[in-house]
């Protein structure tokens, strides 16, 4: 794990090479900054390599050894990958400035499957915890437009195309 990593790193003060880590738009928006800052402190000799991509590629990225360490959503973790848990994250539906959206309200997933929605590309981990969701609430999403990119899923979402799924801290 990433605690025993650390412990058996811990006081060796010659810890160098190069660390390539895979991180989602959506978690790099929110972590990534933080977790270079700290790393760079503790390990000043590890040149880091950082790739934004999404959790398809991150995970074939691990089990190809083109990454050492990736950031995943749940819903894409591969039985040949290590895990350990790092947070648990809100999703909300975020909609067009017009759709009266209130932040934090909840809203009942079924209410989903009548609106037009702007998800990630299926080899995106949130699009597999979505997909997931629905399947258990019985509902059929109807998806408009499939984007693999964080930037253009909100722009499309503000220019009022359709309603899509984040965490409120990306927004």
């Amino acid at each position: 794990t990433i605690a025993k990593i650390e412990r058996d790193l811990a006081g060796t003060e010659a810890v160098g090479g190069r660390l390539s880590v895979g991180i989602p738009p959506s978690a790099s928006v929110t972590m990534a900054g933080r977790l270079v800052e700290r790393y760079r402190k503790r390990y000043p000799a590890v040149s880091l390599q950082i790739v934004e991509d999404l959790t398809g590629a991150i995970q074939d990225g691990l089990l190809a050894g083109r990454l050492d360490l990736g950031i995943l959503y749940e819903g894409a973790l591969s039985a040949g990958l290590q895990t350990e848990l790092l947070r648990v994250e809100a999703l909300e539906l975020i909609g067009p400035p017009d759709a009266a959206l209130r932040n934090g309200t909840p809203v009942r997933f079924e209410t989903l499957a009548q609106l037009p929605m702007i998800l990630p590309g299926y080899r995106h981990g949130l699009r597999a915890i979505i997909e997931q969701s629905a399947f258990r609430a019985g509902v059929r999403l109807q998806t408009v437009i499939e984007v693999d990119s964080l930037r253009l899923l909100q722009d499309f979402v503000h220019r009022g195309l359709g309603y899509t799924v984040l965490s409120p801290e990306v927004c």
